[in-house]
């Protein structure tokens, strides 16, 4: 095997990364031990010789899983009204700004990562749904909003429903 054999398995292995498709996923199960002979030392599987479970094992350390993004996002989603709200409380009005901006940077950056695998509508509800119960929870323990009857009600219901759209997932 040349080293342009190489170079195009590594390209399956990049598009394999990058768009997840079944068919790059057979392009990988097809690498041999010769292309492990030209790949990185630290890329390399020691027990079996295959490039492919290093590489795949070294991308799924640096992606969390959808969901997890997804619940990052939410809580992201959190920081951001808690900073306005905290900008205008306290003397601190610059820095709670620019944790609010920050938050909402990172909340639409998780959401991004995570609607690559989760449906949109799904994402979205559950990202506004985490932002939405965090933040009224929030604001009953450090802000003295009213917990009425309903209120808690209401509250219940974002949150079951949160939980009916993962589990339905």
């Amino acid at each position: 095997m040349g080293k342009d054999q190489f170079l195009r398995e590594q390209k399956a292995i990049s598009d394999y990364f990058t768009t997840r498709s079944a068919s790059n996923k057979q392009k990988i199960t097809r690498i041999n031990k010769k292309t492990v002979k030209y790949a990185p030392d630290h890329l390399k599987n020691k027990k079996n010789g295959s490039l492919h479970r290093s590489l795949s094992s070294l991308q799924d350390s640096f992606v969390p899983s959808a969901w997890i993004c997804l619940i990052i996002a939410g809580l992201f989603e959190i920081g951001w009204p808690l900073g306005f709200k905290l900008s205008q409380t306290t003397r601190f009005r610059v820095a709670f700004l620019a944790v609010a901006v920050v938050s909402m940077l990172l909340s639409g950056f998780f959401l991004w990562l995570a609607q690559r695998d989760i449906p949109i509508g799904t994402a979205y509800a559950v990202w506004t749904g985490i932002g939405a119960a965090g933040t009224f929870l929030i604001g009953v323990l450090f802000f003295e909003d009213p917990l009425t009857l309903w209120r808690a009600f209401s509250f219940l219901l974002i949150v079951f429903g949160v939980i009916g759209l993962r589990v339905s997932e």
